[in-house]
């Protein structure tokens, strides 16, 4: 009849031969991929060790991402990506993803203190602080470590403000040159496990 399938043999081909070829690196990448998310999070949360510098009180949460300190300095969460309505075409105030970004942030730092661990001792170009960040929870009394005062390490009790909101599905990772490999991946777990 003159009429000919969309899908022949020939056209087949022809894609085939279009595709790039996959190299040993990518198979290699899947295959790293497909052991991070198969893995705990939990031991890989532990295998991410950071050293917290101060520990300080939350004033203010401006964005998904970003809280103002006790002490007048803002900081930039490391690591991760929250949602911002310019993800969207809606408009800047309305959409619901950030807002609830912003609701989930400012209800898990109103419970205690932050411990920080700077990623790098300059701040980025708007004055903020880079850094991971643990919330230190009050302690049976109600006592938090004061404000200000050097840390050492996070406490036992201390959760991992990134992993705690990429976990819930509020945030995206987005890896940085400055985090190390272990942190690097217990976020991606968090993320495959949301």
């Amino acid at each position: 009849m003159g009429v000919e399938l969309a899908t022949s043999p020939r056209r087949l081909q022809s894609t085939r031969r279009n595709r790039p070829r996959r190299t040993a690196a990518d198979w290699a990448r899947n295959v790293d991929v497909a052991a991070l998310v198969a893995g705990s999070t939990a031991g890989r949360l532990q295998a991410c060790e950071l050293r917290p510098h101060h520990h300080h009180d939350v004033v203010r949460v401006s964005d998904g991402g970003t809280i103002e300190l006790d002490n007048g300095k803002a900081v930039r969460l490391a690591a991760i990506l929250p949602p911002t309505a310019y993800d969207s075409p809606a408009a800047p105030t309305d959409w619901p993803l950030e807002t609830s970004t912003i609701r989930a942030l400012d209800k898990l730092t109103a419970a205690g203190t932050l411990a920080l661990a700077p990623e790098r001792e300059a701040p980025d170009r708007y004055g903020r602080l880079i850094a991971q960040a643990f919330l230190v929870p009050s302690d049976g009394r109600g006592q938090t470590p004061p404000a200000g005062s050097p840390a050492s390490a996070p406490p036992a009790a201390a959760q991992w403000l990134q992993a705690r909101l990429v976990s819930l599905g509020q945030a995206r990772v987005a890896l940085t040159p400055e985090i190390s490999t272990p942190c690097a991946e217990a976020l991606l777990a968090a993320e495959a496990d949301a």
